[in-house]
C-alpha cells in the first residue's frame, strides 16, 4: 500500500490543546493515520524479505472505544517496526504506554514513523546502488554503508529547564529522559499556575526518591511559596506520626485537587521514611534531615538543601513575608518545622503553620 508520510502530524502545540481542535484532540483520524503508515512501513520490510512481528489493526471510527490490549499493541507495533532497524537514534523514546497522551508523546509517535520512512528510503537506495545494502543479523537488520548523512538525532527536551513546558518535563520524568543540565543544585525552577496563583517549583533532587512500585524517580519538586496554613493534627498529639496526620490523609489531598489535572494525573507514589516508618505518598512534606541532613530515620538530605539554597519560605501573596513550615518528622510531642528564619524548630501539631509540599512524576 501506499502512503503519504508528509501527512503525518508532529506539530502539535499546547495551544492546540487549549483549543480543543483537530491536532489538539486524539481521536480516530489519528489513529488510523498511524496505522495506516505503520502498515506501509511493514509492508516495505516485507518487499525486502523480513517480517517484523507486525500485528494488523482495525480501522477505527468516531464511535469505538479502543480497548486497553489494543492500545498496548498499537504501541507493540510501533515498536517492532523500530527495533527492526538497529541504527536507527533511540530519539524520540519510544511511548510506553498510551494513559495520560500528552500532546508530545502524540507527536513523537509520528516522528518515530517519519524516521523509520528515511531509514527505509536509504535501504532501498542501497539496493540500487549496490545490490544488497544491508544484511539480516538475528532480529535487527544493520547497515552495511548508509548512502546518505542523517545527522545527529534532535534534542528532545530543552537543556535549560524552565524552557520546557510542563508536559514536556512530565514526559521527561515519564520515559526516564531527564537532561544532565535539569539540576537540583537551585538552578531549576519553573512558574506553575495552582488555583489561580502563580508559584515557583524548585527541583530539590535528582535521582533521590523511591517509586513505591519500583524505581527512582528522576527529580523531585518542591513549591517554594507557602500556599497555606495548617494544622498538622486537631488535637495535640503526634501518635501515628505522619502516616496518621491529618496533614498526611485530609489536607494534602484537598491541596493536590488544585493542581493542574495534567500534573495531578502525573504524580506519582513514593515511598518515604518519617521517625522509621515507611508510608507511600504522592504529596508528601519533607522531613528534618531532609532539609537540614544529618540523616537518620526520615530520609537523606535533598541535592537543593546541600547546596546551601535558602530554607525561608514565604507566603504566595508576599513571598517577603516570611513563616514558619512544616516538615513531617516529630520529636518528643511536637512536630518539626523550619522557623521563619530558616532554622529547626518544633511546633504543637495543631498549630497553623505552612504547608509546602513537594512530589515526583
Amino acid at each position: 500500500m501506499s502512503f503519504d508520510f508528509a501527512t503525518l502530524v508532529t506539530d502539535r502545540l499546547q495551544s492546540d490543546v487549549d483549543e480543543r481542535n483537530a491536532k489538539g484532540t486524539y481521536n480516530a483520524a489519528d489513529l488510523n493515520r498511524v496505522t495506516a503508515a505503520m502498515e506501509a512501513l511493514d509492508e516495505m520490510f516485507r518487499a525486502y524479505g523480513y517480517h517484523t512481528g507486525y500485528v494488523p489493526m482495525p480501522t477505527w471510527s468516531e464511535y469505538d472505544i479502543p480497548t486497553q490490549a489494543q492500545m498496548d499493541q498499537y504501541l507493540d507495533n510501533l515498536a517492532a517496526l523500530r527495533s527492526a532497524l538497529a541504527s536507527v537514534p533511540e530519539e524520540p523514546p519510544t511511548p510506553e504506554s498510551m494513559d495520560l497522551l500528552t500532546y508530545l508523546t502524540a507527536n513523537r509517535i509520528e516522528e518515530i514513523l517519519q524516521q523509520l520512512d528515511i531509514y527505509l528510503a536509504g535501504i532501498g537506495q542501497s539496493f540500487l546502488r549496490a545490490g544488497m545494502g544491508w544484511a539480516a543479523a538475528g532480529t535487527a537488520l544493520y547497515f552495511l554503508s548508509m548512502p546518505y548523512d542523517s545527522g545527529p538525532a534532535p534534542d528532545v527536551y530543552d537543556p535549560i529547564f524552565e524552557n520546557n513546558e510542563w508536559a514536556a518535563i512530565i514526559e521527561a520524568c515519564q520515559n526516564n529522559a531527564v537532561p544532565d543540565t535539569w539540576l537540583a543544585d537551585g538552578s531549576c525552577s519553573k512558574a506553575m499556575t495552582i488555583g489561580g496563583t502563580s508559584y515557583t517549583i524548585d527541583v530539590i533532587g535528582k535521582q533521590h526518591d523511591q517509586y513505591a512500585d519500583g524505581g527512582t524517580a528522576p527529580l523531585t519538586f518542591q513549591l517554594r511559596q507557602i500556599p497555606v496554613s495548617l494544622q498538622m493534627n486537631s488535637s495535640a498529639t503526634v501518635s501515628g506520626g505522619w502516616g496518621s496526620s491529618t496533614m498526611r490523609s485530609t489536607e494534602l489531598p484537598q491541596l493536590k485537587n488544585q493542581l493542574p489535572a495534567d500534573v495531578r494525573n502525573a504524580i506519582r507514589m513514593v515511598s518515604k521514611q518519617s521517625n522509621g516508618v515507611w508510608t507511600q505518598d504522592d504529596l508528601f512534606l519533607l522531613s528534618s534531615p531532609e532539609v537540614f541532613g544529618g540523616g537518620g530515620d526520615s530520609g537523606e538530605q535533598y541535592a537543593f538543601y546541600q547546596a546551601g539554597n535558602s530554607k525561608i519560605k514565604g507566603y504566595w501573596y508576599d513571598p517577603s513575608i516570611t513563616a514558619p513550615w512544616w516538615l513531617r518528622d516529630y520529636a518528643g510531642s511536637q512536630f518539626q518545622t523550619v522557623d521563619d528564619d530558616g532554622t529547626l524548630t518544633a511546633r504543637s501539631p495543631t498549630s497553623y503553620t505552612g504547608a509546602v509540599y513537594a512530589f515526583c512524576f
